[in-house]
């Protein structure tokens, strides 16, 4: 999920990034996943998605993506996002959004 241009992005599950590049989001994914259940992985098509394999590796999963404007065949990330736009509008600067547990409390209605 990507905050307003050139201030950060969010990898779910939750995880963030400085931006989309392969090396930072390798980590992130392999740290956040790493001793959770996770039998498969569907990535989207970007660039940023260039290590799946060392991914799959750490994991001992099976990575797939998914075909081009195809978000039915993401679902649980889909949703993920989604629930996570309650705390994230779009065009929201990610340069103040930190890794803590404690950040991700509902907005104000």
């Amino acid at each position: 999920m990507l905050g307003k241009h050139g201030t950060g992005c969010l990898v779910t599950p939750a995880g963030k990034l400085s931006g989309k590049h392969a090396d930072p989001l390798s980590v992130v994914v392999t740290k956040l996943l790493e001793g959770k259940p996770c039998e498969t992985i569907t990535f989207d098509n970007g660039k940023e998605f260039a290590r799946h394999q060392e991914i799959g590796n750490a994991l001992g999963t099976k990575v797939y993506f998914s075909h081009p404007n195809s978000p039915w065949e993401r679902g649980t990330k889909e949703n993920t996002n989604g629930l996570l736009r309650q705390f994230f509008s779009k065009g929201k600067s990610m340069t103040q959004v930190s890794q803590k547990r404690d950040y991700l409390t509902p907005k104000a209605r």
